[in-house]
């Protein structure tokens, strides 16, 4: 009862308004804010007044010997020169607990606007807490082994690129690729106590798209569009590894789906920019590199729980890729890359096993099926190798139709359209097995209309 009435009391504490330190704000510079308020914090929050429309919130990014630097969470619409900037003590944090679940949250962890606001606010359950939106990750004794494989429902994962629980995963893709479909079907298929979704600088629709498909009963969504300010998309990302932080203290395990990680990093440069910072690399200044490791730390297995996290990330076409991919890869467990290639032929989902790397597989799988997964990638890529080739003009080897029927085989378990999480390593090992069989070195080549010189003949096959 105790319990009860004191959440009571600390929520009625939080609707309070509190007394804070004033100021002023002195101009506007691009999308920086400049004001005169002393005693303040990096991130803390404070509010600008604007005349009769509801007070403007910002961040406190940097700040000189006598200004600081702000960035607003919304637009600078009807602000004016000397407006009255006021400090918000106590409020960069929210309550989590087994009432978020179902919900649509902002960046700040509130209801969503339009979704869930309407609904009406329950009491704080007990197991809630107030968390701060950017605690430590875990200390090194707290961290547990990945020993246990997690099933995201996905086929070319589950064999190919094993994921831990609690390990951390890039899905790498060029746009229009179809990795935002990939991550709603690992949504909708993979086993975890509580999944909670991050959708950071997304285009409206495809949030609005993942409202109606990617909710459930156990999942939290946290969503900040493209259109919304770069303090917001950097503090959705905080809040959704609270949330995750949160149940995975209550012994749960937790799935975190972070679409999209290059969106993000690139909200933490504008946010260095504004702070005054200097680009180092490409127009990304140095505290977008420092900022990112800390937060992805966070995932991870604890004692109590745990947090698989997997993170999306755009890739170009261009030769030099965004600095954020190849800082990334060296953080993350492993890699998951989506081929345009494969997407073109209407093979979904487009994962190019021979690419991907999951860097706990050792620790996941047998040396049986370890061997079985090297063997068939060996096969797939030297396959890829003779196609191309007889394009060209090389001679085709006599079993090629054989191992042409088999490939397609391998090419309709990889890239099957049901949704199937049972165990398949028994359709593997018998490609394999067959694979060994049909193995001739001593092939004769059937020669083309027109022979090209000797450049070698391309042998399929196994070691038995």
């Amino acid at each position: 009862m105790l319990a009860r009435h004191s959440k009571e009391f600390e929520q009625a504490l939080e609707t309070t308004p509190r007394l804070g330190r004033s100021g002023t704000l002195n101009e506007i510079v691009g999308t920086s804010l400049i004001a005169t308020l002393p005693g303040v914090q990096i991130a803390e929050l404070v509010e600008i007044v604007r005349g009769t429309d509801a007070p403007l919130l910002a961040e406190v990014v940097g700040f000189t010997r006598e200004h600081c630097v702000l960035s607003a969470y919304g637009e600078t619409v009807g602000i004016s020169p000397g407006a009255t900037v006021r400090s918000i003590p106590g409020r960069r944090g929210f309550y989590c607990g087994s009432h978020l679940l179902g919900l649509a949250l902002d960046a700040a962890g509130s209801p969503l606007a339009g979704i869930d606001e309407s609904k009406p606010r329950a009491a704080i359950p007990e197991d809630a807490e107030w968390r701060n939106p950017n605690p430590p990750p875990p200390a090194l004794a707290e961290r547990c082994a990945l020993k246990k494989q997690t099933l995201t429902g996905v086929f070319s994962i589950d064999h190919f690129t094993p994921i831990a629980c609690g390990q951390r995963i890039g899905l790498f893709a060029e746009p229009g690729i179809g990795k935002t479909s990939l991550l709603n079907q690992i949504n909708r298929n993979a086993k975890a106590d509580v999944k909670v979704i991050a959708l950071i600088g997304e285009r409206t629709r495809e949030v609005e798209e993942a409202l109606r498909e990617m909710r459930g009963p156990n999942t939290v969504l946290i969503a900040s569009s493209s259109s919304e300010s770069a303090a917001s998309r950097a503090r959705a990302a905080e809040t959704a590894f609270s949330v995750a932080e949160h149940f995975r203290a209550q012994g749960r395990s937790v799935l975190l789906l972070v679409d999209s990680l290059s969106r993000l990093f690139r909200a933490y440069r504008e946010l260095g920019l504004a702070g005054g910072e200097t680009p180092v690399r490409r127009g990304y200044p140095a505290s977008a590199f420092a900022r990112l490791p800390g937060l992805l730390e966070r995932a991870g297995n604890t004692e109590r729980g745990s947090i698989t996290a997997i993170f999306t990330l755009l890739l170009s076409d261009e030769i030099e890729q965004d600095p954020v991919v190849d800082e990334v890869k060296g953080l993350l467990d492993g890699h998951i890359i989506l081929s345009k290639e494969l997407a073109q032929r209407g093979l979904y989902p487009a994962i190019d096993i021979t690419s991907s790397l999951s860097r706990l597989e050792t620790s996941l799988l047998s040396d049986e099926q370890l061997l079985c997964l090297k063997e068939i990638r060996t096969f797939h890529a030297e396959f890829k190798d003779t196609e191309r080739m007889i394009k060209l003009g090389a001679p085709i080897p006599a079993n090629h139709e054989q191992l042409k029927a088999m490939h397609s085989e391998f090419e309709r378990l990889l890239y099957r359209e049901k949704e199937d999480v049972r165990d398949s390593w028994s359709e593997l090992l018998a490609l394999r097995n067959a694979l060994i069989e049909t193995q001739n070195t001593e092939v004769p080549n059937i020669g083309t209309a027109t022979d090209p010189p000797n450049i070698g003949n391309t042998v399929l096959g196994f070691r038995s």
